[in-house]
């Protein structure tokens, strides 16, 4: 349960975007925030989309691997990642918090990274637990690599405070793509969805716009 697969994410992404061309629209659009703010940018460098809005994305496992962690703390996600992995054979799992205060055991602990906890709805039957396998592999997905295939133009929304997808290793990726427009903003990784929520929306709404419909 709540297993994190990059390799199933972007198998789904993949079916809705054909989908959507089979319907015949002129003109598709994705948007993605954090990790599928990553996804976005690995798709469009596949397939031919009219823009992308790329939301605090997720560039670079490595680095933001290394932006929240120290060596001690990667090499025990390793491991638990291994134990989860070995568990996966006999039909079980091993899960680890997806967030939690610095100091504690989690996917993501640094001192923003519990504001993820403000943006689930209350009522959602959610947990905050992912098999810990997950961490196997995301130092090795990197979107940032692809980047400069993408054809069409893309729109970096990056929180200079970020401290999960750093802002640097963004705007690194944002050099690197061809048709690149960058916003930044002074806040965190979760500040878009919350207290700049409507900043981020009229940004990516007149992105679009004028994409899309000029």
């Amino acid at each position: 349960r709540q297993l994190i697969s990059i390799k199933k994410q972007l198998r789904d992404w993949r079916v809705a975007i054909e989908y959507a061309k089979g319907l015949g629209y002129e003109n598709i659009a994705l948007w993605g925030t954090s990790f599928s703010g990553g996804h976005v940018l690995q798709l469009s460098s596949e397939i031919e989309v009219s823009a992308v809005v790329a939301q605090v994305p997720f560039v670079d496992g490595m680095a933001s691997v290394r932006a929240i962690h120290n060596v001690g703390s990667i090499l025990t996600l390793t491991f638990f990642g291994l134990v989860d992995r070995a568990a996966a054979l006999f039909g079980k799992s091993y899960r680890l918090p997806i967030v939690a205060e610095p100091g504690k055991r989690a996917f993501m602990n640094t001192p923003e990274s519990i504001r993820y906890l403000e943006i689930i709805p209350e009522g959602v039957k959610w947990e905050n637990l992912a098999p810990a396998r997950i961490a196997l592999e995301v130092s090795f997905y990197r979107p940032i690599k692809v980047v400069k295939k993408i054809r069409c133009p893309v729109l970096y929304v990056v929180a200079e405070g970020d401290t999960i997808a750093p802002a640097q290793i963004t705007l690194e990726a944002a050099k690197q793509t061809p048709k690149a427009e960058i916003v930044k903003f002074d806040g965190g990784h979760f500040d878009g969805y919350l207290d700049l929520l409507d900043s981020y929306v009229e940004e990516e709404h007149s992105f679009f716009t004028k994409h899309l419909l000029s």
